[in-house]
């Protein structure tokens, strides 16, 4: 779960308001930001790490929130989901309440233009490459030490990151986990 609050808020900048988290301009603002681009490139290091568990037909989900479903969290996982798949490790997005949240934003866009939808062959080329710098971010690996500083700030800051996974291996039961009875 990672609590986008922190990211900095795109809704200050009026020209934006109508437009959701995949508009180029919304997407500039995280990609420009460093403490935004560590916390992108942390999840994306954690679900690569339980890659072997996707591959298996297990569910991994990041789930991003904020406010109202518009702009941070959706741009973070516009980026995120366009990281894992240029990793080759399949995924799906989902925006929950976005159809309530959007038709309730001012503005004529409310997601449906062509920059928010990438129908703009500018639009699409601009939200590209911003998803291209946190692929090329995510081909770097970072060590435990980094990782584990990472972690510490992400708490002392209040954005929570799920721990990962530790790989059980197999036919061995985790036993970290409870087991519940149906």
């Amino acid at each position: 779960m990672v609590d986008t609050l922190e990211l900095g808020d795109p809704h200050h900048d009026k020209s934006l308001r109508s437009h959701i988290g995949t508009h180029p301009d919304i997407l500039a603002g995280l990609v420009r930001n460093d403490w935004t681009m560590q916390i992108m490139h942390s999840l994306v290091r954690r679900v690569k790490h339980v890659k072997r568990a996707v591959e298996e037909g297990k569910s991994v989900a990041v789930v991003a929130y904020c406010r109202r479903n518009r702009h941070r969290s959706v741009a973070l996982g516009w980026l995120v989901s366009s990281c894992l798949e240029f990793l080759q490790i399949s995924c799906s997005l989902t925006h929950a309440n976005a159809r309530t949240s959007w038709a309730q934003m001012s503005g004529g866009c409310r997601g449906r233009c062509d920059h928010c939808q990438h129908i703009n062959t500018d639009a699409k080329t601009e939200a590209e490459d911003h998803a291209g710098r946190l692929c090329d971010l995510a081909r770097c690996e970072m060590n435990e030490r980094d990782m584990s500083l990472l972690d510490e700030v992400c708490e002392v800051r209040g954005i929570g990151l799920a721990p990962v996974p530790k790989a059980s291996t197999e036919g061995t039961k985790d036993q970290s986990k409870p087991s519940s009875a149906p």
